[in-house]
């Protein structure tokens, strides 16, 4: 009779979560590669997860990436608009209402498509480019789920929404990571996915 735990004869082993603490301290966790096939259903990839500071950068640059395309979006619409700030007197806050009173009916429209390309932006590369967006290719480091592989489109796209979410609400979700021992986000926590050094 086998031991306890042991798997038994002819029952394929459950696959194991890379982060799940099983594996072996003194195993060397193999680089996770962009050029790296499928990874057989019963194999395990160690990973380790990405420091803050590395995610803090790719989020900066992918912000930026998604700010510039709002602000051609703003440019191009305020031309057509013939929208054109008129030369005023005043100063301070009169001087910034003054502004977004000129800027009203293209404030809309431009939040609106700043969610659409936050989620498209975030969803496509997460399954399209390995878990990878600009950003995070800059900082080395990727998206994984659970097993280290690339999130399933579903997964991607249910963690996109969640990240809209919690960058709306005051980056809510994105505070989570600082008390998180894992460095989790709350959408990440949610969706079961990892950011992970791939460098």
């Amino acid at each position: 009779m086998p031991p306890p735990g042991a798997p038994l004869p002819g029952v394929p082993a459950p696959p194991r979560s890379i982060f799940d603490g099983s594996a072996p301290a003194e195993a060397e966790a193999p680089a996770i590669s962009s050029d790296r096939g499928a990874a057989a259903p019963d194999e395990q990839i160690h990973a380790e997860l990405a420091p803050l500071w590395r995610r803090v950068i790719a989020l900066v640059i992918d912000l930026a990436i998604l700010t510039a395309a709002c602000i051609g979006y703003l440019l191009i619409a305020a031309t057509a608009a013939q929208v054109k700030p008129e030369p005023t007197g005043a100063v301070g806050l009169d001087l910034l209402a003054h502004q977004l009173h000129v800027w009203n009916k293209l404030l809309l429209p431009a939040g609106v498509l700043a969610a659409v390309l936050g989620f498209v932006y975030s969803a496509v590369f997460a399954f399209l480019w390995r878990g990878r967006t600009p950003g995070r290719r800059v900082a080395g480091v990727r998206l994984v789920d659970g097993r280290g592989r690339t999130p399933p489109p579903a997964r991607a796209v249910i963690r996109a929404v969640l990240a809209l979410v919690s960058f709306t609400a005051a980056l809510g979700g994105f505070w989570w990571a600082l008390f998180d021992r894992r460095g989790q986000t709350l959408h990440d926590k949610l969706t079961g996915t990892f950011v992970v050094r791939n460098d």
